[in-house]
């Protein structure tokens, strides 16, 4: 809002805070005291007259507030991020007026300190006079805000530079031929351990054969590196809850750190090495949307499968009971504790070939004192 001070005859032109009990919306109440860096009564100009508000301000924002509102509601505030200059008012108007050093204009803005705002931010260049109480104040004033709009400026600087550093990650890591390239080298990575287990007797022996010309720890390095370098871009294209809450996201953390352990100084266990190259290709589950549509529902099954599994375990247990107790005593090695009647009763519930081979005594089931007896 405009308003307007005389001095020698001239007007001269102030953006001053809305009227507190006259804003349009009242955003939120005042910070809690310990995020406060601040809390002070000061004067704050508009219709050519002091009054007394409440200013509050944290290394975010200040806060005006009336002083006898004990509901603590906002009436207006400045991001400090958007302040543009915070200054003595004698220093500021002197350049903005040629009658503000006249004797009228200085008793009125005497220990006042304008803080002037951005022209395309929330304030939209509306300009803050800030009385304190005395001179101490008003320079202690003009120096915290300064300081903490200087801060707030970086903050936000820093924050546009990591805003366009993720949206550049984000455009690579979407992009059709980096996605194509990831899928090739999951293939190429999974390809290669077949190539290892397929060969490992050869290398092993020392035969002349094609394989003794692939290195395979270099190609694994190679692999690791790509995988790593992917998994950094698309932490940094998706953070923070878009890549935390991704499950496909955590599955390449794992192999990755599983790739990373094998190429370190204390990686010597050479067969667990190569379990974590072949853990790799499950990448490919996450990249291909089709292989998605089929993993997605096994997953969701895998909590119905285990009550069924339970339920059978009760049922199978009951009979392993029973089966102790029928033909415990003449079958001790089958059936004369728990654990044996029930890998027992698994073993022929099966039906397969290799049951044959086990001493199973099917006498028992026919000589039976119980199953002779007479219904």
């Amino acid at each position: 809002r405009r308003t307007s001070v005389v001095g020698n005859g001239r007007r001269m032109s102030v953006v001053s805070e809305v009227p507190a009990g006259e804003s349009e919306e009242i955003v939120s109440k005042l910070p809690p005291e310990n995020a406060c860096i601040s809390d002070l009564v000061l004067g704050v100009f508009f219709h050519g007259t002091w009054y007394p508000r409440r200013v509050v301000y944290t290394k975010e924002t200040i806060f005006f507030a009336k002083v006898d509102d004990e509901a603590n509601n906002i009436v207006d505030q400045i991001p400090l991020e958007e302040v543009d200059t915070v200054q003595d008012a004698g220093k500021w108007n002197s350049r903005t007026s040629d009658n503000f050093d006249h004797a009228e204009n200085q008793r009125i803005f005497s220990n006042a300190v304008v803080v002037s705002t951005v022209t395309n931010g929330f304030n939209s260049g509306r300009v803050y006079y800030l009385q304190a109480q005395d001179e101490a104040e008003a320079a202690r004033l003009n120096q915290e805000l300064a300081a903490l709009s200087k801060a707030a400026r970086k903050r936000k600087l820093a924050y546009s530079r990591y805003r366009r550093g993720q949206k550049l990650a984000a455009k690579y890591f979407n992009s059709n031929v980096f996605q194509a390239a990831s899928l090739i080298c999951i293939v190429l990575s999974f390809a290669t351990t077949v190539a290892e287990m397929q060969t490992i007797r050869e290398v092993r022996d020392k035969s002349p054969n094609w394989a003794k010309a692939i290195d395979f720890n270099l190609a694994n390095a190679i692999f690791t590196v790509f995988f790593t370098v992917e998994l950094v871009i698309n932490a940094l294209a998706h953070w923070f809850l878009p890549f935390v809450t991704n499950g496909w996201n955590w599955i390449d953390i794992f192999v990755v750190a599983c790739s990373l352990s094998s190429l370190g100084p204390g990686a010597t266990n050479i067969s667990a090495i190569r379990i974590l190259r072949a853990v790799r290709v499950v990448r490919l589950f996450g990249r291909v949307s089709a292989l998605r549509k089929v993993i997605l529902p096994l997953a969701e099954s895998i909590v119905p499968m285990i009550n069924a599994f339970i339920i059978l375990f009760i049922i199978a247990s009951i009979y392993a009971s029973v089966g102790v107790t029928l033909f415990g005593d003449d079958d001790e090695m089958e059936f004369g504790v728990f654990d044996r009647s029930f890998v027992t009763l698994v073993q022929i519930t099966c039906g397969a070939t290799w049951v044959t081979n086990m001493p199973v005594s099917r006498d028992i089931m026919f000589t039976a004192p119980i199953l002779l007896s007479p219904a």
